[in-house]
């Protein structure tokens, strides 16, 4: 026998197949067809959607109490009131109108020195006008 001949014959022997000792798959569940499956997404959907909407409902509602018990004697149309009475006495105290003429002599004072002057000025002149426009701030920000 000629060498190819055997050859071939011994890849021949080698590439059988192989038999599985195992025993056959078990039966799947018959599968549910698409229209179910969707029908139940959707259901589900729908009932997470109204568990979340009891949710809110529910917290809007305690919010909405604690709301009203929280002031005493408050009607639900009721605004609250802001005291700023630690800002200034009225809004037609003396104090005030001081604050307002002295910050508006400050700010034509501060434009006049410093009006397209920023950019060409140094650090220490910089922080000067920085210092000087806290100042003006820190005031109207009392009186706004």
């Amino acid at each position: 026998m000629p060498k190819s001949v055997a050859v071939k014959k011994s890849k021949a022997a080698k590439s059988k197949p192989v038999k599985s000792k195992s025993k056959a798959a078990p039966k799947a569940a018959p599968a549910k067809s698409a229209a179910a499956k969707a029908t139940a997404k959707q259901i589900q959907f729908k009932l997470a959607q109204a568990k979340l909407a009891q949710a809110r409902t529910a917290k809007a509602k305690k919010l909405k109490a604690k709301t009203i018990r929280g002031r005493k004697g408050a009607k639900p149309g009721d605004l609250p009131v802001w005291d700023l009475s630690h800002l200034y006495p009225g809004p037609e105290s003396a104090a005030l109108k001081s604050d307002l003429t002295e910050s508006q002599d400050r700010a034509k004072a501060f434009e006049a020195r410093y009006a397209g002057k920023l950019a060409s000025l140094g650090g220490k002149d910089f922080g000067v006008a920085i210092g000087e426009y806290e100042t003006l701030q820190e005031v109207l920000g009392r009186i706004m």
